[in-house]
């Protein structure tokens, strides 16, 4: 297999998409001869930590994070070297690891980083040529991955739900949002709202939060993907009955309203709810899909009790989580089961 081949074989490009997510723990190439040619070692080098690959105008990792993963692959390749007169660790990465070491690294959860999440359902298949294989589609973010919430919001990161629905969309539905005007529920990086105007052809998107905060950094995320708020519109939305006032001068209804991981606090499921009831009532015939992790199924089961009780119909979606060894990008756990949820009115 030439040198080309081996850059864009499987392993080597799922590590490169999982360091680009900033996945903690990165799934290295296992096979000993990938790691020691000369070829891949320079692709790595040039794709991942080169000046170039970190210029701000790309994606610039969290330097603990980058320091440890390179760290760690150095290692791995030195380990698979069983002849060091024929193979050698790349000069680009030593020196690049050298360079780095003698710096000073700010910790993992200091500020936000570009995070690059590919889109590999919408991607070209495996087996396709590999100048086509190189451009997965993929969505970048300023973002912290490391943090649970900030400033009282949990909004800084992309959760697995909005993955996990992202997923959904691309692979069971990618024809839903098509020429559609969508609503995001709680958008938090406002990933699905742009994973649906990027990538599946939304007319338009509103994304809403009812932190300031989020609200207020979502256009720096729409900017890095090449859209603006004339095609994702940022919007704050207090849950509860009372529509908010920038509903009265929407365009036209909304076709989808989409939420994902805003079922977590069993306090917020009324106005939830209630949000939802007047979403439906506002917007004849629209479709809802609830993305739900279930960290605690109490907390699930009260959603769908309360759901019950507020006369919405619940139905569970077939999709469960892709084991994390068959995904291809994004990358989020398998260990809790994500429930798509559908809900309409009794």
């Amino acid at each position: 297999m030439d040198g080309n081949a081996l850059t864009q074989s499987l392993p080597v490009q799922r590590f490169c998409r999982q360091y680009l997510q900033a996945e903690p723990n990165p799934d290295f190439p296992t096979d000993r001869a990938l790691l020691r040619d000369e070829h891949v070692q320079e692709y790595l080098y040039t794709r991942l930590f080169s000046p170039e690959a970190c210029a701000p105008a790309k994606s610039q990792m969290p330097p603990a994070y980058a320091l440890r993963i390179l760290k760690k692959l150095i290692a791995a390749i030195e380990a698979s070297i069983d002849d060091w007169d024929e193979h050698a660790v790349s000069d680009n990465l030593l020196d690049h690891f050298a360079n780095f070491s003698s710096t000073s690294t700010a910790p993992f959860a200091v500020r936000k980083h570009r995070v690059v999440y590919s889109v590999s359902a919408l991607s070209t298949p495996p087996h396709a040529s590999s100048s086509a294989s190189a451009s997965t589609r993929s969505i970048t973010f300023l973002e912290n991955r490391a943090t649970i919430s900030a400033g009282g919001t949990t909004g800084i990161r992309t959760w697995e739900a909005a993955l996990h629905l992202g997923e959904y969309l691309c692979r069971d539905q990618p024809t839903l949002v098509q020429g559609k005007r969508v609503l995001e529920l709680g958008a938090g990086t406002g990933y699905v709202s742009i994973l649906c105007a990027k990538h599946l052809g939304a007319a338009a998107c509103v994304a809403t939060d009812g932190s300031v905060e989020v609200v207020h950094s979502l256009p720096a995320n729409l900017e890095l993907n090449g859209l603006d708020d004339k095609t994702v519109a940022s919007r704050e939305l207090a849950w509860g009955p009372t529509p908010p006032e920038w509903a009265e001068d929407a365009a036209a209804p909304f076709d989808v309203i989409l939420g994902a991981d805003i079922t977590f606090d069993a306090r917020d499921m009324p106005d939830l709810l209630a949000t939802i009831r007047w979403c439906l009532s506002a917007n004849k015939g629209a479709t809802v899909l609830i993305s739900a992790t279930e960290r605690n199924k109490k907390t699930f089961d009260t959603f769908m009790q309360l759901a019950s009780e507020q006369s919405l119909r619940v139905a569970t979606v077939d999709f469960p989580v892709i084991p994390r060894h068959e995904q291809a990008g994004p990358f989020y756990s398998d260990a809790v089961p994500i429930h798509i949820c559908q809900l309409s009115v009794m």
